[in-house]
This record gives C-alpha cells, structure tokens and sequence, in this order.
C-alpha cells in the first residue's frame, strides 16, 4: 500500500518541513504444491505447500485452494477418487502469487476373505466376503455385491457333505466401484455341524393280558432322504416296568429307545406312550359250593387276585379267603364261606 512521511527540522534550520510518499508493494512468491497423490479415505483431502521463507502457507488462512474433478466438473469437493485440477491463490496482505496444481486421489484397495461360517449337515451353505481388516469402506451393501459376483469353492459346499471343518476358497469376478478396489488375502473355514435327529418310540396299545408289542422307533430330521438305515449303533428299546398285566390305563411317556449313533445327525430320543385296554372277556358261573365257587372265563385271564373279584347275598358280601387261578387262566377258584343264594 501507500504510506505519506512528513519531516520538519529543528528551530536551526529554521523549521523546515519534506513531505515524502511511499509505496510498499507486495512481495510476489512462488509455492510449491505437495501431497498431490492420495489414497482415498471417504473424507475431504487437500494439498499443501513447501513453506517458503518468510511464509507459512495454509490453507483457507492465507492460501486459497480450489478443486474440480476432471471428469464431472460439478465435482468440487476432494473426495471421491479421480483427477483435480486444482487452483490456488495467496490472499495474505503483503504476498502475493498463485498457480495451478494436479490432484490424485487414487481408489483404496480392500482385502476380502470368505467368512467363517457354519452349517447344519443337508444343508446349503450361504457364502460371504468380510474385509481382511476393519475398515469403515466398505458397507454391507458393496460385500454382498462383491459376493454375489464372487466365485466360492468348498468341499462343504453339497447338501450331503459330511459333518467337519472345510477350507473356503474365493475367486472374484468382475465388480466395478468408483472408489475401491479389491483383493482376495487368505481363505475361510466352512464348519458342518451335525443335523438334529428325534427318534421317538411310537406309541402302542395292547389288551390287558395280551402279547405285548414290539417297540417300533420313529424319526423326525432326516435330510437329503435318508433313513435309519444311515444310522449306526444296535438300539434298545424298554417299557420301563410295563407288562401285559399293568392296571388297564394310559401311560404317558414310558417306554425309551437308545443305542442309535450318527456321524451326521444330533440324536435326541423322546419317550413314547403305552395304553393298556380292558380285556374283554365272559365271565360264568361254574361249581357252587358251601366252601368255594369257580367262575369259568371264555379266554385266559392272568394274575387276578381276591381283590379283583366281589361275592355277594344280597346286599350282603362275602370275604374271600383266597383266590386260586388254573394253569390256563380260564378258571378261577373263589374260596370262602358261602351261603345260599350267593
């Protein structure tokens, strides 16, 4: 700027007075732009300047700097990955200078690996990719993408695969992103877990008395159509104190099954239910006398007791002694004392 200098002399030289004008210009200086290559990072990047002497360059202080994206100049903000054409301008009050610069912001590359994941044995497994460190790059969105175009090998990968641990290997196809670039670093592991089987023993029901059934197991989580025949071990089966002569009822969850193994399969066994009918049976009169009466049935009934039986006169009941059952449980001897009309 300009500057006005008055001086006067002293009283010897008769008061005398100059006037002076001076003009100060400002000092033109030449910056040199640096950190012109960048990675890109999701956030605002800048250049900056070699400090000159006299002169501290920074920006938005007494350094202006404007960028715009090469290939779409409504791109001024220094984020996305590209090529800016960057101007600069010193706005401090005593220098001056300015010029132009080139910008790089280069895409970033993301190494990717499959994920560990697990499956349950006739299953299909789900495939993915996680980045091989944490990074804030990359969303969901753009790892699924990248899956979805992705090509998996895995020897866990069919429906029958055995349960164990498999390697994952990836391949990845051809997926375009403005701001990254990826790579494969390493492999995953693909765990297959044994499949939940239920083995039931099937519910039964027999007539007091009668032959008792075979026990019979049922399954439940059988994949890729198999059937106990894929199962190991030597089963067994109980009723758990049941006998053909139990109280005529249902039982809920008595009888079990064990002994079944899998390599593939989860076993777990479930109880069944056991319903013994009332037999029936015709029951009638044979022998009376004073001491004892028989009672004649039309099929073998097996294990009746006095308590089983009611004698009565009348209103009148007769207590019994004991009770005597033949070889082939058809008939039984009622002992007691009876009288007349019984």
């Amino acid at each position: 700027g300009k500057a006005t200098i008055t001086a006067t002399a002293d009283g010897n030289y008769g008061n005398a007075e100059a006037t002076f004008e001076i003009t100060v210009k400002q000092t033109n200086i030449t910056l040199v732009p640096k950190d012109t290559v960048k990675i890109y990072n999701g956030e605002r990047q800048e250049i900056s300047f070699e400090p000159v002497s006299g002169f501290t360059p920074v920006i938005g202080e007494n350094v202006n700097v404007n960028y715009v994206l090469t290939t779409d100049p409504t791109v001024t903000e220094p984020i996305k990955s590209g090529i800016y054409s960057v101007t600069y301008t010193v706005t401090d009050k005593s220098y001056t200078g300015g010029g132009t610069a080139t910008m790089y912001i280069n895409k970033a590359n993301i190494t990717v690996i499959p994920q560990n994941i697990s499956k349950v044995y006739g299953d299909k497994p789900i495939f993915r990719l996680v980045p091989s460190m944490q990074t804030s790059l990359v969303s969901d969105d753009i790892l699924l993408s990248l899956a979805e175009n992705a090509r998996f090998s895995c020897g866990g990968t069919a429906e029958n695969a055995k349960v164990g641990q498999y390697d994952i290997v990836v391949v990845l196809g051809t997926y375009e992103n403005e701001n990254l670039t990826f790579t494969v670093d390493g492999t995953g592991t693909l765990d297959v877990t044994k499949a939940p089987l239920t083995v039931r023993v099937k519910d039964v029901s027999f007539e007091y008395g009668a032959e008792m059934p075979l026990l019979e197991p049922e399954f439940t989580g059988f994949k890729n159509n198999e059937t106990k025949d894929v199962l190991g071990g030597i089963p067994e089966f109980s009723y758990n104190g049941i006998t053909n002569v139990s109280d005529a009822k249902t039982y809920t969850e008595q009888t079990s099954v064990s002994g079944f193994t899998s390599d593939n399969y989860e076993i777990e066994y479930q109880k069944g239910n056991v319903t013994v009918t009332p037999i029936s049976v015709t029951a009638s009169a044979g022998t009376a006398k004073k001491s004892y009466l028989t009672i004649l049935f039309d099929k073998a009934v097996k294990g009746l007791t006095k308590e089983n039986f009611t004698v009565k006169a009348g209103e009148i009941t007769t207590e019994l002694t004991d009770v005597k059952e033949s070889a082939d449980g058809k008939t039984y001897t009622l002992n007691g004392s009876f009288a007349a009309g019984v």
